[in-house]
Formats: structure tokens, C-alpha cells, sequence
């Protein structure tokens, strides 16, 4: 096998492919060393169609981009990871990096002017698989759009937690919307989009975290129209002109009734500027507990929103932050919440509007944030004062 491709093409794929695929030394320990675990942690290279498709796997995600290159006498095989990122990360953008699998394919030979790599291979038979199922279901949406769900809320999945169901992102698929949901227990973040579905009855899929990360890196804000296949506990998707495909196993529980805990409209409604609040957020953050990162946010009439911190050293932060404040008639005339600061910078940061609309009824119940432009709901609860 003989090929040449540039290395601004090859290396963003690399990177994709080299943090989906295992290191080695994550591995189990007992059965490092043999093929089978090199080979997870190898990049499978094999010809495809007009060209080679690289492909990485951890046993429970498969992601896989096609170059066209022209090549000669093309056989699979399967080369590190992440040796081969770090060797061609370093050439020149504008390198020709040449591939030629020995005649007894135990060795990649790689090059580039005077630079000369031999890299050991792992037969390609040894590259796992992830068994695919008869598809039960197909959603066609603009890939901008779930590019879009799954970046606003992820920030809030959960994670290390032993309930193994919030450790992702659910997407709701129903009728006439599609809704993505993410919560740890402290905070939730929900995104839905209104499109007809095809779906006559809703379907529910938990996308794995690792799953959700490698997706909102490999997807584009393309209008154009990709298929999601659901079959049994896989999702199988295939960007547009078969420039990347994606396959993952989700995650195989029940997800909580998030509709149960999404808050209505608060009483008391503050807008203020996004930009303007995350850098006063930031400013307070080290004078906060380092342990609780408590900050406290006082609602009352006026023209300025309230946050303060202090820390156990006796540091104390103040900020005031303009708003437009609004409250229905039932509404208290103050109110006092305590929140992690560290929650609301990274609701804040997924808004997708200049502008967030902030809302509260009491010290004790949730914190609401919408952008005012958009359908996103992000929900805080309140810590002990």
C-alpha cells in the first residue's frame, strides 16, 4: 500500500481520531503489549471508494473521515494513534507525506523530505468492531441544528456519577420537536428545536458523554441535512459528501422526567447583558469559598443587579450589573439566592443571544436563564445561604 496526502488535510482528522482512541497506557495493565489491546489504540487504515478512510474506536464509539488520495496496491492495516499524530502534527502544513506498507505489512514506512518513520503495525483483523443492528428508526435534521442542541447543553452533563443515565445528553425525539437535555442533579440545561420528525411516537436516547464531545467537534453549522439512525442502543450517523461517519452505543437507562423539574415563568425578571455579567462573574470568582464558590445575587428595585462573594480569608467582591428589571405583581420586593458561580459562567457562555433574561421567584427555589432571543431554558439550583 502506497499513498500521499498533504498534511493541513490529514491533521484535523488525526486529532478527532486520536481523542476518540485510547492510549495504551489506560489500558488494561494484565493484557497490555498484545494486538489486540495495540490495536484499539491504533487508527485503522483501509482503502474506501476513492480513497483511504481513517478510522478510530474505544470499543463503544467508532469514528471514521475519507480522503480521497490516489494510492496504489491498497491493503488495510493499523498504525498508533498517537505517534502518528505527533509526527505529522509537526510537519509542515504544506507537506506531502508519503504512506508505503512493507511487502510483509508488519511496518508503516512514513516520509517527508529528509524526515523517515518506520511505524509497527497490528494486523488490521485485530481493529475491533461495534456490531451494527437493522435500523429502527431514521431522523433527518440540518446539522447545524443538533450541532446547536448538543452545544447548549452539555456544559451541564453529569459527571463521575454513579447514576450512569445523566453521564450524556438525552435527545427527546417527538412528533414535532426534538429537545436535548442534560443535568447533574445541581443544574439542567434543555435546547429544543420545532421540526416535523416523521416520528409517530416519541423516542428518548441517551447520547453518551464522550459520544457528545466528539460530535459537537466533528459537526459543522451546515443547513444541509443529515440522517441519525437509531437502532436498539446504537446511534449511527454519516456526515454530508461521506466526509466523516460516527457511530456510538448509547447509553442504556432511563432518563429522569426533566419536564417535571423545567421551571415555569419567574416572578421576577432581570435582563442583562451576557458579556457584561460573565466578566463580572469571573472577576468575583477568586474571592469566593473555594470549596462552594458561593456567590450571592440580591433582586430589588433598580437599575442594578447585585453580586457578591466572600471567602474564608476575609476577601470580599462586589459587583453591580445593569439591568432591566420586571416582576409580575405577586412578587416579592427582594430577593436574596445563592448560586455557584461557576454555574451561571458556563450557562451564561452556551446562550446564544447578546442578552440573558434572568428569573427567580425566592431565595429557595430555582434559578431560571433564557437567552432573549432562543428557546434554550437553563436551570440553577439555589445553595444554603
Amino acid at each position: 500500500m502506497k499513498f500521499t496526502i498533504e498534511q493541513q488535510t490529514l491533521v484535523d482528522p488525526l486529532r478527532k481520531l486520536a481523542s476518540t482512541a485510547p492510549d495504551v497506557a489506560s489500558l488494561n495493565a494484565s493484557v497490555s503489549g498484545t494486538d489486540a489491546v495495540n490495536a484499539v489504540a491504533s487508527i485503522l487504515i483501509e482503502p474506501d471508494k476513492s480513497g483511504v478512510r481513517f478510522t478510530a474506536t474505544d470499543n463503544t464509539l467508532r469514528l471514521a473521515f475519507h480522503i480521497p488520495v490516489e494510492g496504489e496496491d491498497l491493503k488495510p492495516c493499523t498504525v498508533p494513534a498517537s505517534t502518528l499524530l505527533h509526527i505529522c502534527s509537526r510537519f509542515p502544513a504544506d507537506a506531502q507525506i508519503c504512506f508505503e506498507l512493507e511487502d510483509d505489512g508488519k511496518a508503516m514506512n512514513l516520509w517527508h523530505g529528509r524526515s523517515r518513520y518506520k511505524l509497527v503495525v497490528v494486523d488490521a483483523d485485530e481493529f475491533p468492531s461495534i456490531t451494527s443492528q437493522d435500523d429502527e428508526y431514521e431522523l433527518s435534521m440540518p446539522e447545524g441544528v443538533l450541532r446547536s442542541l448538543l452545544s447548549n447543553v452539555r456544559y451541564a452533563m453529569a459527571q463521575n456519577d454513579m447514576r450512569y443515565y445523566l453521564l450524556g445528553v438525552l435527545l427527546d425525539v417527538g412528533p414535532e420537536a426534538v429537545t436535548a437535555v442534560a443535568t447533574d442533579g445541581h443544574r439542567m440545561a434543555v435546547a429544543e428545536h420545532a421540526m416535523q420528525t416523521g416520528m409517530e411516537n416519541p423516542v428518548q436516547l441517551i447520547v453518551p458523554s464522550k459520544g457528545v464531545e466528539e460530535l459537537t467537534k466533528i459537526l459543522t453549522d451546515q443547513e444541509q441535512d443529515l440522517v441519525l439512525h437509531l437502532a436498539g442502543n446504537h446511534l449511527r450517523l454519516d456526515l454530508s459528501g461521506d466526509r466523516c461517519a460516527f457511530h456510538t452505543m448509547l447509553v442504556d437507562g432511563k432518563y429522569p422526567d426533566y419536564r417535571t423539574v423545567v421551571p415555569e415563568e419567574r416572578k421576577l425578571r432581570a435582563k442583562v447583558g451576557r458579556d457584561a455579567l460573565i466578566k463580572a462573574a469571573e472577576r468575583i470568582t477568586p474571592v469566593t469559598d473555594e470549596l462552594t464558590q458561593a456567590v450571592m445575587l440580591t433582586f430589588k428595585e433598580g437599575e442594578s443587579l447585585e453580586i457578591g462573594a466572600k471567602n474564608n480569608k476575609g476577601d470580599i467582591g462586589e459587583e453591580l450589573i445593569e439591568m432591566a428589571l420586571s416582576r409580575e405583581p405577586e412578587a416579592e420586593e427582594e430577593v436574596k439566592i445563592s448560586i455557584n458561580i461557576k454555574y451561571l459562567i458556563d450557562a451564561l457562555q452556551s446562550l446564544g443571544s447578546s442578552e440573558a433574561v434572568i428569573g427567580v421567584n425566592d431565595g429557595s427555589s430555582s434559578m431560571l436563564i433564557n437567552p432573549s432571543e432562543g428557546s434554550s431554558k437553563h436551570i440553577i439550583m439555589p445553595m444554603k445561604a
